[in-house]
């Protein structure tokens, strides 16, 4: 996606599993989903793993949305926030580079 317009708040491994240890989240997990997870994000945080694995992204990926986490998470209007500028390059299009009729045609 290399389109010059920047993901809407992209989420990131740790913000992921700070989600899943959540009290509230943690009763809806089994006890080795909340061990493992505990685990992944204390590595995290300590910085004996820079990032989880495919696997484990995948799996923490799948207990967050099947959870529903991801509907907690604001969406952000590019426009509005000024990160994305209106164009105003001056393009023009082919339609308008034709020369315009200066009056209506006469009758017959």
């Amino acid at each position: 996606m290399k389109t010059g317009v920047p993901k809407p708040m992209a989420r990131t491994d740790r913000s992921m599993l700070v989600a899943l240890t959540d009290p509230d989240v943690v009763k809806h997990l089994t006890d080795s989903e909340r061990e493992a997870f505990r685990d992944m994000l204390s590595r995290l945080e300590s910085g004996r793993g820079s990032k989880l694995s495919n696997k484990q992204r995948d799996w923490v990926e799948g207990v967050y949305m099947k959870l529903h986490l991801d509907a907690h998470e604001p969406s952000e209007n590019l426009f509005s926030s000024g990160k994305v500028k209106p164009d105003t390059s001056g393009k023009k299009y082919g339609w308008e580079l034709q020369p315009l009729p200066l009056k209506p045609p006469g009758r017959k």
